[in-house]
């Protein structure tokens, strides 16, 4: 069951909508990857009102190879580089990883900031 899940996450979501960015796993090289960005999110923390946990949404193919996407997150030490906007001449930023909000077969969805 899992290899359809990477495969239809590739090719149904990565494939058509994402932008590349730059995976770099703690004590690693860069990669990069294809990864859908959902840009300033509201990740509120209950009870806190106006504060926020990361700044945005990444959602990267969950491969075990790591060819197509990272086989392992390492919270709290992991970068991704995103730009915070898009177009053409954004310049990318570096984002931590702090927290994973899921993961299955075929995806990592993670909070940056």
């Amino acid at each position: 069951m899992s290899n359809w899940m990477l495969q239809d996450a590739i090719n149904c979501f990565l494939t058509d909508f994402a932008e590349t960015v730059t995976y770099t796993p703690f004590g690693g090289a860069p990669v990069q990857y294809q990864a859908l960005i959902f840009r300033e999110v509201p990740a509120a923390f209950p009870g806190l009102t106006g504060a926020a946990g990361y700044k945005h949404e990444i959602y990267l193919a969950n491969d075990p190879s790591g060819v197509a996407g990272p086989a392992k997150i390492n919270k709290g030490k992991d970068t991704v580089a995103i730009s915070n906007v898009t177009g053409i001449g954004s310049t990318p930023h570096t984002f931590t990883v702090l927290v994973i909000l899921q993961n299955d077969a075929g995806m990592w969805q993670l909070g940056v900031g």
